[in-house]
């Protein structure tokens, strides 16, 4: 908070007492978190959602053969080679 010469007070005062400078507020800073929290988790349960035949095979495979055959059902992308059973 300053005081100008003629005695004038600038800034902004919140309910609790705390003075504002122009900065992003708490508030904004925790929408941000919580939306990009809530994306992460959506995009997560989509790509369960999307590739859920490859999760069951792996699951369900008995040997470490069956589980490769698993990797003809990722699509040859970025994804799939990240989600790919390796020997």
């Amino acid at each position: 908070m300053a005081v100008s010469a003629s005695g004038a007070v600038s800034g902004s005062a919140c309910a609790s007492g705390a003075v504002t400078s122009g900065s992003a507020s708490p508030a904004v800073s925790g929408l941000v978190t919580a939306s990009l929290a809530i994306l992460l988790a959506v995009s997560s349960y989509g790509l369960q959602l999307a590739y859920k035949d490859f999760y069951v095979c792996r699951d369900d495979a008995l040997t470490s053969a069956a589980e490769l055959q698993c990797n003809t059902l990722l699509p040859n992308n970025v994804v799939g080679d990240v989600l790919k059973v390796r020997q």
